[in-house]
């Protein structure tokens, strides 16, 4: 197989389409659940603004979700690109397969 795609100069690789689908959902669903923990303690301190009650551990938890959900868009940033630069590669070798053929 190397040998035929090094002769050709045609690589074909496969992309993992559903396993890329199934890691970026999971991501999704990750940081919908952040963003849910977040605007739950953002509720949580304006009430304790409200009633004065002290805020210590929602604030330190504030900065622990913040914390995961950086690391999860971060990722998730990195993942949206990857996705579209396959696609992108598949159609330009495909068009490129097209032109020589035809």
């Amino acid at each position: 197989m190397a040998a035929f795609m090094t002769r050709n100069k045609t690589t074909i690789f496969r992309r993992f389409d559903d396993v890329h689908v199934r890691l970026l959902l999971h991501l999704q669903d990750e940081i919908s659940s952040l963003e849910k923990q977040l605007l739950d303690l953002d509720r949580d301190l304006d009430l304790d603004l409200q009633t004065d009650t002290k805020q210590g551990d929602r604030i330190g938890a504030k900065a622990s979700v913040m914390r995961e959900l950086r690391k999860a868009m971060a990722e998730y940033g990195t993942f949206i690109p990857t996705i579209y630069n396959l696609h992108s590669l598949t159609l330009t070798c495909l068009s490129t397969l097209l032109t020589k053929h035809l």
